[in-house]
């Protein structure tokens, strides 16, 4: 999941109540230690990093922009729900694990989920 492992929201803005807008990926910043995780997943253990958003595919191709600058190595970004998700698990079976921020979201993915916080991204890969 890419958000709150891999991009963390930057400051809080403060935003009237009457104008909700979509997220920005400017809003959020690179998260470094999950930089590292990926590279080192790519580079020792030959491992392909696919992130997967929870937002619509505009965001995903800014992002996808945004961390290729910050020298990110990810197969692919998809964006989808996570209904959507739960339906590609048992479908792809070159998935190894689905690293999750949220903590009430752990035994949504079965035994493929770990729940990892952001402090602990340079475990991406090692759990």
């Amino acid at each position: 999941m890419a958000e709150g492992l891999v991009i963390l929201p930057a400051k809080k803005l403060q935003r009237p109540r009457w104008r909700p807008r979509a997220p920005r990926v400017r809003d959020y910043t690179v998260n470094d230690a999950a930089v590292v995780a990926t590279q080192n997943l790519f580079y020792c253990a030959d491992v392909n990093v696919d992130l997967i958003v929870f937002q619509p595919q505009e965001f995903a191709d800014e992002l996808a922009e945004r961390l290729e600058d910050a020298g990110m190595l990810l197969h692919a970004i998809h964006a989808m729900t996570s209904e959507d998700l739960l339906y590609c698990i048992p479908r792809w079976p070159q998935l190894r694990c689905i690293h999750d921020p949220d903590p009430q979201r752990l035994f949504t993915w079965g035994g493929k989920g770990r729940h990892t916080p952001p402090e602990d991204a340079h475990l991406i890969g090692r759990l």
